[in-house]
């Protein structure tokens, strides 16, 4: 039995779901006998890139096309479905990346087309080629016979040269929204008469990100379910309800440590996939933070879920938000190296509740002071509610080095040996090019002296993380001066 994603391929433009104005674009292209030499279709998988190309490869060379629609019936239309016409050339460039590769298609330029009135190539993933293959395909694309057509595709559009770019007249593919892959995939499950109900079809389109191809693949791997609920399509592939990462964030809202923890072993015991389940709540999280600023979005939730979204946008500060996102976006990368795979969710989980109302600078200063076994200083912002910039610290950072300089600080040293890599919500990211200069900073009596500076000097609380650019071997010989220039004092 064919997979759902081939035998519900596009055959008409009418067939493609969305793309409104590129279908009636090319459509009217095709009727007015109007085209280009050279197309690009960019954007994400499954979008109708590929579906669209071989369509329009058609519609071109049909012989009684109406409306700027291939027949599919006439001999050249059955040529093209069927693979056997010598005028329709596919190239997949993930394979083929050689420039011999493109000479083979000037090869085929040299001759007219054998029945069709247009020779047309389909190059896919044209991101792929190498460079000569893209400067063997720019000077074909520059002097086209007027027999020849290009289509190139590709996921990944800022890979391919602006030179090739400029000679093709360019359409830009979008993600399907989830409401019009969920009505799609009902039709579909209709026809194949599935037995299954509307949420875990919208399950299905919110998993398939935009592309009908991947939904199609979804529905499939279902398909043999007698009876296709959520429960059921949720169990079976791995993915998380919405609904249940609206309760998992309420819990977190709530500060209820205890109800998260329990909340992770009620889904771990139902068979919910530890990273599965991170990354869906990850996802809800990205729509809570779309909603609360206002972008635009297309969401396949039904209205009670959209309530919901909008509940916890409004109860959530953003600076919270976005902290419990950094949270379990660190989870994300501690399941490769935990022993459990339960443990970075359960430790993200309770650092959300423990931690989760004060803001990243904040807490990233007391998580320092802890590490480095000192005491936190006093608090005392003049304006606490300000939020230093990047640029305004850059700015401000000759004044700053002076003032170091005028008490005779060693602070300096290592302030010299830095570079400002970040500034976020008043957490300041500085790397440094050595461990040595990075482990000195870290040390509480430096870090101190350093944020006590900052703090005075824009009247705010600066939260400090230093990270390491290269690893480099530190000259022993050369250790016991480094600490004197950092520390003061003298060797005896």
């Amino acid at each position: 039995m064919e997979v759902l994603y081939r035998v519900y391929r596009p055959k008409f433009f009418s067939e493609i779901i969305g793309q409104e104005q590129i279908k009636t674009t090319l459509q009217k292209a095709v009727a007015a006998g109007a085209f280009a030499h050279a197309y690009l279709f960019t954007g994400p998988r499954g979008t109708g890139k590929t579906s669209a190309a071989r369509i329009f490869a058609r519609a071109i060379n049909c012989e009684h096309g109406k409306n700027g629609e291939p027949d599919n019936s006439c001999s050249i239309c059955k040529q093209f479905l069927d693979g056997t016409s010598l005028d329709l050339v596919e190239i997949d460039a993930a394979s083929n990346t050689g420039v011999e590769n493109i000479r083979e298609i000037i090869e085929h330029l040299k001759f007219s087309p054998s029945q069709a009135k247009y020779k047309v190539f389909i190059i896919d993933e044209v991101h792929m080629l190498s460079k000569g293959a893209f400067n063997a395909l720019l000077k074909t694309l520059e002097e086209p016979p007027a027999h020849a057509v290009f289509i190139l595709a590709t996921t990944e559009v800022h890979k391919v040269p602006a030179t090739v770019i400029s000679r093709t007249q360019r359409f830009d593919f979008r993600k399907i929204s989830g409401q019009q892959l969920s009505d799609y995939l009902a039709v579909i499950a209709k026809k194949e008469k599935m037995n299954i109900d509307k949420p875990a079809l919208e399950l299905i389109a919110n998993a398939a990100e935009g592309s009908v191809r991947d939904a199609l693949s979804i529905l499939d791997k279902v398909s043999g379910l007698d009876k296709i609920d959520l429960a059921a399509a949720e169990q079976l592939l791995g993915i998380t309800n919405v609904i249940a990462a609206q309760k998992f964030l309420d819990v977190l809202d709530a500060k209820d440590a205890k109800g998260a923890l329990d909340y992770l072993q009620e889904l771990f015991a139902a068979g919910v996939d530890p990273v599965q389940f991170n990354r869906d709540f990850l996802e809800y999280l990205r729509k809570v933070l779309m909603v609360g600023l206002g972008a635009k979005a297309d969401f396949a939730l039904d209205e009670s879920q959209i309530s919901n979204l909008k509940r916890h946008a409004e109860s959530i500060k953003t600076n919270a938000l976005l902290y419990i996102i950094r949270l379990f976006l660190r989870a994300n990368k501690d399941f490769q190296i935990s022993p459990n795979a339960e443990l970075p969710l359960e430790i993200a989980a309770a650092e959300a509740c423990l931690q989760g109302g004060e803001s990243g600078a904040s807490i990233a200063r007391a998580e320092s002071v802890k590490k480095n076994d000192s005491k936190p200083r006093a608090e005392g912002a003049e304006n606490p509610g300000r939020i230093v910039s990047k640029a305004e610290l850059v700015s401000s950072w000759p004044k700053i080095m002076a003032k170091f300089k005028e008490e005779g600080s060693s602070m300096v040293v290592l302030m010299q040996q830095a570079a400002i890599s970040d500034v976020n919500d008043n957490m300041i990211t500085m790397r440094f090019g050595h461990k040595f200069h990075k482990d000195a900073m870290e040390q509480a009596k430096n870090r101190e002296a350093f944020l006590k500076v900052l703090d005075s000097f824009f009247g705010v609380n600066f939260g400090l993380h230093c990270e390491l650019a290269v690893e480099k071997t530190e000259p022993a010989v050369d250790a016991g001066n480094a600490l004197m220039d950092v520390f003061g004092g003298e060797i005896v």
